[in-house]
């Protein structure tokens, strides 16, 4: 193995090494894509030795009586070369300067594919988009990933993010998604080499993550799901020069944004709206914690009971339509012809969903909470409180509800049932 070159940087924060002699210190301070032109006498052979090192990914801190002290991840960047001098090289490159961006680009389309899929790229997100892009990176051949995500797994995700499994929940989504992508190599064939993935359990605004980070990739793709974060990564990439792929989705369509300095507007070209919030569906939908999230799922039960908007099939209140379709019978079988009972009955049965099956439902599912976990409320108190509000409403009463004291559980099931009068 070849003596590196060697730099230590900055407040002990990391150190960088090159195999190839001469030319680390023109790698610390070019972007991804730039061809590094060798200065000294580099020849065939030490770029040969270079390639030959194995891609290790971990280093160990050993004390010396023998104990492990740290470890600590080892970055790989894979650059070519051009030695002064030399009529051949192994790839043709063309090179353009965009405001001070180098970037180079194959003659050959295919060959930039294959020269791309042995970089590192950054994947920011493993969440709904996350879990898709990585799987489709990894099937397509991409060798070398990072993904970032400061989230953990909650049970509302498992519906759609495929990676993570209800064993999962409370774990780490980068770190289990990389763990699931390379179990799906673990038997297959020994010629099937498994992908180098570095999961990095993070905020991507921490200063951990500054220039010299981004610098080590030759594509960044966003997988975000606010604002802010999608922010902070277009100014990192449009500071350090590195592409941006941007992604989001709203409802059942996507957008993507390439985003290269120089070349393609980036994301805070158009300005966003100072007030401009969005809420994750699953949030909404399994633990809605503020006034909006109750808000806007109100409004969207309100329009699946009563309003004549197209319903999708198994979306997040089909339960609401499979007790519309029991009263329906029920009133069918009985030949009931109260209306004003069947009403209430059929409240009754969507408060004993929401309050009670839909809360064990959740519990179910997940056994770790960060916060203090939702209690189901009881069946029988439940169908107590509706036998009260019934008879009251026959009598012509409300709910009295006093503002000077704070709800109890049982007012606000009354309210909810008294809401349907």
């Amino acid at each position: 193995m070849p003596d590196p070159d060697v730099h230590v940087h900055a407040f002990g924060k990391g150190a960088s090494f090159c195999f190839v002699p001469g030319i680390l210190t023109q790698s610390l301070t070019a972007s991804a894509f730039t061809t590094i032109t060798s200065l000294g006498e580099v020849t065939v052979a030490d770029m040969e030795a270079a390639e030959r090192v194995p891609r290790i990914t971990e280093v160990s801190l050993v004390l010396t009586h023998g104990e492990v002290w740290s470890r600590l991840p080892v970055y790989w960047e894979e650059r070519q070369v051009s030695a002064i001098n030399t009529t051949t090289t192994a790839t043709t490159t063309s090179e353009m300067a965009v405001n001070g961006c180098a970037l180079s680009a194959s003659d050959d389309a295919s060959q930039g594919v294959e020269t791309l899929m042995g970089k590192r790229i950054l994947v920011v997100g493993a969440g709904g988009i996350g879990c898709e892009l990585l799987k489709v990176l990894v099937l397509c051949g991409f060798r070398n990933l990072d993904v970032i995500d400061l989230d953990t797994i909650d049970a509302t995700n498992l519906n759609r993010q495929f990676l993570f499994q209800k064993e999962d929940v409370g774990a780490s989504k980068a770190d289990t998604a990389r763990k699931a992508l390379l179990n799906w190599f673990a038997s297959t064939s020994p010629e099937r080499r498994a992908p180098s993935i570095l999961a990095h359990h993070a905020d991507v605004k921490s200063k951990t993550y500054d220039d010299t980070f981004f610098r080590q990739f030759a594509l960044v793709l966003n997988a975000l799901d606010n604002v802010s974060a999608r922010q902070h990564v277009n100014r990192m990439c449009m500071s350090t020069c590195v592409p941006l792929i941007e992604s989001g989705t709203m409802g059942y369509n996507g957008q993507v944004q390439p985003i290269v300095r120089g070349l393609y507007e980036c994301y805070d070209c158009h300005p966003k709206a100072a007030t401009q919030q969005t809420v994750a569906v699953c949030t909404i939908h399994a633990r809605p914690t503020t006034m909006v999230h109750c808000v806007h799922y109100a409004k969207e039960l309100y329009e699946r009971l009563f309003g004549g908007e197209k319903r999708e099939e198994k979306d997040e209140f089909a339960f609401v339509d499979a007790i519309l379709m029991q009263q329906e019978e029920s009133r069918t079988q009985t030949n009931s012809r109260d209306g004003v009972a069947d009403f209430f009955d059929m409240a009754a049965a969507l408060a004993q969903c929401l309050f009670h099956d839909k809360i064990h439902e959740l519990l179910s599912m997940k056994s770790v909470w960060a916060t203090q976990p939702p209690v189901p409320i009881p069946k029988d108190s439940i169908q107590r409180i509706a036998k009260q509000v019934t008879a009251d409403a026959t009598k012509g009463k409300s709910v009295n509800v006093s503002r000077d004291t704070p709800l109890s559980v049982e007012g606000t099931v009354s309210l909810f049932l008294d809401a349907f009068t």
